[in-house]
C-alpha cells in the first residue's frame, strides 16, 4: 500500500490513518476500474498511443473528467503517460481487452451488478441472511454471469486437465454446474474416448449452449437441465464427476448429499474433482484476498469458502477417498481437489455405456 520510504514508515509508526485508505481511496479505486471496463476505455486504446483530446472524443466522455479517471489507471499500472499520450501496459493487454484470451471485461461487468449486493452486508451480519442471488436472476443477470464464469473457467481449464488424474480410455464425465462447457470441452479435447453430459439450472444452459459453441464444435458434449440439489446423477455410470465453483453455494447438508450421489454414479475407479477457493486452517491466518472471498461467497451463497478439510469431512466416506490437492498459481488458494470411488475389489460387469450424446443438444 505504500508508495514511498516516507509512507512505509508512517505505515509502520500507525501514523498513517489506513481505515481511510481501505474505504474512501479503495471504493473510488474499485468504482474507477469498474467505470474505465464500462465506458470501454481500454477498447478505444488498443489501437496504440492517444492524447486526452483523442480519448475524451472517440469514447464521448468530457476530457476534464476523463483525465481524472486516466490518471488513476496511471497509478493502478493499467495505462502509461509518455509525450502527451495514453497507452495500454502489458497488464491491460492482458487482461482488459474484449479480444485477449485472457481478458476479464465480461466478468466486470458482472461485477457492477454484485456491487449492489454490498448494500446488503450489514443485513447478513445481523441476521446470517445471504442473497442468494441465483434465485434472483434474470435474463440478463443469467448472460452476465455466464459470461463473467466463461472467463474464470477459460483461465483454468487447461490446468485442471493437466493437473488431473490419466483419465485415458474413460469413457464418461458429468459435469455439474459448468454451463458454460470450457471444462467439457478441455477434458473432452485431450481424451478422444470420453463423452462429456453437462448438468445445470436451466437458464444457466439458455445462455451457457452457446459459449459453448465458441470452444466447441463436436458430438461427445450433451446437457441435461436440471438441479444438482435435487436430480440423481445416476448409478456406475460416469469415470469422472467435475463440480468447479458450485459448493460454496451449497449447505453442508447439500454439499454431503452432492457427494454421495457423485459417489454413487462413478464407477469402480473413477474420480470426483472439486474446483474451490479453500479457506485457511485455523482463525487468524487469512490473506487479505481469501478472507475477503470468503465473506463475499458466505453473502452471496449459502456457506461461503470451507478449508480443505472441512471439503473432505464432508465428501469422503467409506468407497469415496481423498487422494490429492493442487493449488492454481497466483490464486491465493484456488484449489482442486481429487476423490476417487475405490472398493476393497473391483466390481466385474459394472461398466456400461454412460449416457448417450448427440452432437451439443439439450435433454429437456
Amino acid at each position: 500500500m505504500a508508495e514511498n520510504l516516507l509512507e512505509w514508515l508512517a505505515l509502520k509508526a500507525n501514523l498513517a490513518p489506513v481505515p481511510l485508505v481501505h474505504t474512501q481511496v479503495y471504493f473510488v479505486f474499485s468504482r474507477a476500474i469498474l467505470s474505465a471496463f464500462n465506458l470501454e476505455i481500454f477498447e478505444t486504446m488498443k489501437r496504440g498511443p492517444q492524447t486526452l483530446h483523442t480519448i475524451a472524443t472517440t469514447a464521448g466522455l468530457d476530457q476534464r473528467a476523463l483525465r481524472s479517471l486516466l490518471e488513476v489507471l496511471v497509478a493502478a499500472g493499467y495505462l502509461r503517460y509518455h509525450d502527451e499520450r495514453y497507452s495500454l501496459t502489458r497488464l491491460s493487454r492482458k487482461w482488459c481487452l474484449k479480444d485477449s484470451a485472457s481478458g476479464v471485461a465480461p466478468q466486470q461487468e458482472f461485477n457492477r451488478i454484485a456491487w449492489q449486493w454490498m448494500d446488503h452486508l450489514d443485513v447478513f451480519l445481523k441476521t446470517g441472511a445471504s442473497v442468494r442471488f441465483h434465485e434472483s436472476f434474470g435474463p440478463v443477470e443469467w448472460k452476465l454471469y455466464m459470461e463473467g464464469m466463461e472467463c474464470l473457467a477459460r483461465s483454468f481449464s487447461k490446468t485442471a486437465v493437466a493437473m488431473a488424474p490419466d483419465l485415458s480410455g474413460a469413457s464418461a464425465m458429468l459435469d455439474v454446474g459448468g454451463a458454460h462447457g470450457i471444462y467439457a470441452a478441455a477434458f473432452c479435447e485431450k481424451y478422444p474416448s470420453l463423452k462429456a453430459t453437462i448438468l445445470d439450472l436451466p437458464e444457466a444452459v439458455e445462455t451457457g449452449s452457446l459459449i459453448l459453441k465458441k470452444y466447441y464444435n463436436g458430438n461427445r458434449i450433451v446437457y441435461r437441465k436440471g438441479d444438482a440439489t435435487r436430480d440423481d446423477f445416476g448409478e456406475q455410470c460416469y469415470d469422472l464427476v467435475f463440480v468447479a465453483n458450485v459448493i460454496h453455494h451449497l449447505s453442508d447438508a447439500e454439499t454431503k448429499e452432492l457427494a454421495a450421489k457423485a459417489r454413487k454414479a462413478l464407477r469402480v475407479g473413477g474420480y470426483l474433482i472439486i474446483h474451490e477457493y479453500l479457506a485457511p486452517e485455523g482463525q487468524g491466518h487469512a490473506e487479505i484476498t481469501a478472507a475477503t472471498l470468503n465473506l463475499f461467497f458466505g453473502l452471496t451463497s449459502a456457506s461461503g469458502c470451507r478449508t480443505e478439510a472441512e471439503i473432505r469431512k464432508l465428501c469422503e466416506s467409506g468407497e469415496l477417498k481423498f487422494l490429492k490437492s493442487s493449488r492454481f498459481i497466483g490464486t491465493n488458494g484456488y484449489a482442486q481437489m481429487v476423490f476417487s470411488r475405490q472398493t476393497t475389489a473391483r466390481i466385474a460387469g459394472t461398466r456400461d455405456s454412460g449416457p448417450t450424446t448427440s452432437s451439443v443438444s439439450i435433454q429437456r
